[in-house]
């Protein structure tokens, strides 16, 4: 089974930190709807209530423990309250009462004991991550352990191999970051260790701002490009995820908006595929696209947008069908088709077991 996994934030939105069950029910539901089958609690213990219901509903979970270790990561220069604080005399307490509390729930099938956790570059950071191994295979010897390195093959410092090679299973955040990872993905260090599992811990999504499409890109945030493009990146992780097996899978950032990681007068990040009060927005339609199998199909973005009348609009599409015509006011602007996987041939040349789709893309979404 592939992972089609979300990063979630424990808070609820509008509802604050101290989240109603039905909120929590309500979002497992509509991420179920995205065809997502896991969930990586980001970055610290989840409430009890939320695993009840993984358990319940089928979805798999990566049960996450800290989000620093010895080194703060002074967030917007404060790091009055980061965990590094409390780390020494706390640390080995919570994790184990952690697993004590969650090893129970049928859902867990990873455990994390960190998030792009600095230390990670460190010779200290490889015993630190010994003891911590250690306390989890004593306390659960049914489940691998990971944590979540954003530092693999990273410049100017790479995540130390003492560290990688203690993992069960290695995870990575935003793995095509670094030179020609941005195409190779996983595969150089598979083919380097061929012994390593390996998921995709934290990687990007679909994501964007509900309702705001731009034409350009923007100028002072150079991962934000414009409405018609910014999914491609993406929509190339997913290829490749999908396509490789040994990729157990990926948790992308994120599948809800959450409160915090902004700039004022914003309250909430917004990388995740539904508003906070859980609207969907376009991204999640891509993946209902790739990850669902019953027929569906989502165009955005305007066909009556204030202030671009008489301009040229890209219109975008995201479904499971083969293909899709576009008529606009009884005008007919054609057919685009695309394939996901393509098909090889079969038996003899040139047998093929479907019907030859003719591809006016090698995207997952058509313009």
């Amino acid at each position: 089974m592939k992972i089609n996994g979300v990063c979630i934030h424990h808070d609820g939105g509008s509802v604050g930190a101290a989240v109603p069950e039905r909120v929590l029910e309500r979002r497992l539901q509509l991420l179920k709807t995205m065809g997502c089958n896991a969930i990586r609690t980001s970055h610290n213990p989840p409430s009890s209530e939320m695993l009840d219901m993984c358990d319940r509903m089928g979805f798999l979970v990566m049960d996450e423990a800290f989000d620093e270790w010895k080194i703060t990561k002074a967030k917007n220069g404060n790091s009055k309250y980061g965990y590094s604080k409390y780390f020494d005399a706390f640390a080995v307490q919570d994790l184990r009462n952690m697993l004590n509390r969650d090893r129970n729930h049928p859902s867990i099938i990873l455990s994390s004991v960190g998030n792009e956790i600095l230390d990670q570059t460190k010779e200290e950071g490889a015993i630190i991550l010994e003891k911590l191994l250690s306390i989890c295979h004593s306390m659960d010897s049914t489940r691998p352990v990971t944590s979540a390195c954003d530092n693999i093959v990273a410049e100017p410092v790479e995540t130390t191999s003492a560290v990688l090679e203690q993992l069960d299973v290695i995870g990575y955040n935003y793995v095509d970051r670094w030179r020609t990872r941005t195409e190779t993905f996983y595969a150089d260090d598979h083919y380097l260790h061929p012994h390593w599992k390996v998921i995709g811990s934290e990687n990007v999504s679909a994501s964007g701002v509900r309702g705001q499409y731009q034409m350009e890109a923007d100028a002072l945030i150079w991962w934000k490009g414009p409405y018609f493009s910014s999914m491609l990146t993406a929509e190339r992780l997913w290829k490749f995820t999908k396509m490789h097996d040994y990729v157990a899978g990926d948790f992308m950032w994120t599948g809800i908006d959450y409160l915090g990681e902004s700039r004022w007068p914003n309250k909430n990040a917004s990388s995740g595929m539904f508003y906070t009060c859980c609207f969907p927005k376009d991204g999640f339609y891509f993946y209902q696209s790739q990850w669902t199998e019953k027929s569906m199909l989502h165009v955005f973005p305007h066909w009556n947008w204030k202030g671009l009348e008489g301009k040229i609009i890209p219109v975008i599409c995201y479904t499971n069908c083969e293909s899709a015509e576009l008529f606009l006011n009884g005008k007919f602007f054609g057919v685009k088709s695309y394939e996901f996987p393509r098909q090889g041939m079969t038996e003899v040349f040139p047998h093929f077991e479907r019907k030859i789709i003719q591809a006016t893309t090698s995207d997952l979404h058509l313009s």
